[in-house]
């Protein structure tokens, strides 16, 4: 499937390749040590693939699913920059609090996944800055916060 097919409302169970590989990976997850202090191999936590093409049919330059489940998926099509992959990330990170806030930290109102200052990573149209309130609320992810 190439960027210009995907769209918002295409769901993750119609790129064959990725649902596939993600059913594989959680049957591999659930057979982990999940504590970090005995495994030196912590389960996959995120698919990043990245998806032949500019930008995907919506205009936007990364997807970041949230499967409520290990592994996370993220889509970037292959003329986007590392700013598009960290941006998703961070989407990721927010999707896995530990408080159970998907929102952004400074959220946007229109758009609560988004941040509202231009520039910060988390703004609807990424730049390169991440606050203090941001960097917390990351490190609350049950990503990086594992039993």
């Amino acid at each position: 499937m190439k960027a210009e097919e995907i769209d918002d409302d295409t769901k993750l169970s119609e790129i064959k390749v990725i649902d596939d590989l993600r059913k594989k990976i959680e049957i591999n997850n659930e057979a982990y040590d999940h504590d970090p202090n005995t495994n030196s191999n912590p389960p996959c936590s995120v698919i990043v693939a990245y998806v032949n093409g500019e930008k995907f049919k919506s205009g936007k330059i990364g997807y970041a699913y949230d499967t409520n489940s290990m592994p996370y998926v993220v889509l970037i099509p292959e003329a986007a920059g590392s700013g598009a992959l960290a941006h998703e990330i961070g989407h990721v990170l927010n999707y896995t609090n530990s408080t159970g806030n998907k929102d952004d930290a400074e959220p946007d109102p229109t758009q609560p996944s988004h941040n509202v200052n231009p520039g910060n990573l988390m703004y609807h149209i990424g730049g390169d800055k991440i606050s203090d309130v941001q960097c917390k609320k990351f490190r609350e992810s049950t990503i990086i916060l594992r039993p």
